[in-house]
C-alpha cells in the first residue's frame, strides 16, 4: 500500500510526526484548514484524536426561525411571536449562572447582544449571546449540564 505524503515534503525545519505514521502535523492543520472539513477524526491503537474547527473570537450560537405549520388555520389567541433556538456553540459544560446569580431567568426581556451563558469546552469559555431582542421563553438545559454541539440551549420569543 502506498503511504500519502503531504506538500512541502523537503523542508528543513524538524518535523514532528502524528502517532507513529508519516504525517507532518503542521503541513496537515494547514491542509486541513484550507478546507471546508469542519471536525476530523483519527484513531490508531489506543490514540483518539479529535480536531474541531470554529470561528475565532465571538462564538454566537446558532439560530434557527420557528414558526407555525404553514398551511394550518389558527385562531388569533393561538398568534404568537417569532421564537428563536440558541444553540450550543461547542461541546462542554452549561453554565449561565455567575456566582450565585443567574444571568437570564425564564420570563426575562434581552437586548440583541444580551450575553445569556457560556459553554466551558476544555476550560475555554465560548460566550452565548442573544441574536435578537426579546422575551426568554425557556431556558432548555440545567446549570453544568454536559452539552453537545448544536444542541438548543435557550428559546427566545422575539420582539417584531
Amino acid at each position: 500500500m502506498k503511504k500519502k505524503t503531504w506538500p512541502n515534503k523537503n523542508r528543513k525545519k524538524k518535523k514532528e510526526f502524528i502517532f507513529g505514521t508519516d504525517i507532518d502535523i503542521e503541513e496537515f492543520l494547514s491542509v486541513l484548514g484550507s478546507t471546508d472539513v469542519t471536525e476530523f477524526e483519527f484513531e490508531k491503537g489506543d490514540i483518539h484524536l479529535i480536531v474541531k474547527k470554529s470561528p475565532v473570537g465571538e462564538i454566537i450560537g446558532d439560530t434557527v426561525n420557528v414558526s407555525p405549520s404553514a398551511g394550518k388555520e389558527i385562531s388569533a389567541a393561538e398568534v404568537r411571536k417569532p421564537m428563536r433556538e440558541i444553540s450550543s456553540p461547542a461541546v462542554g459544560i452549561f453554565h449561565f449562572i455567575e456566582g450565585d446569580v443567574p444571568l437570564v431567568n425564564v420570563g426575562d426581556s434581552v437586548k440583541k447582544g444580551a450575553r445569556l451563558g457560556w459553554v466551558d469546552s476544555l476550560g475555554i469559555p465560548q460566550e452565548i449571546k442573544s441574536p435578537v431582542s426579546g422575551k426568554i421563553a425557556q431556558i432548555i438545559r440545567r446549570e453544568n449540564d454536559v452539552v453537545e454541539w448544536g444542541e438548543t440551549l435557550f428559546r427566545i420569543e422575539e420582539n417584531v
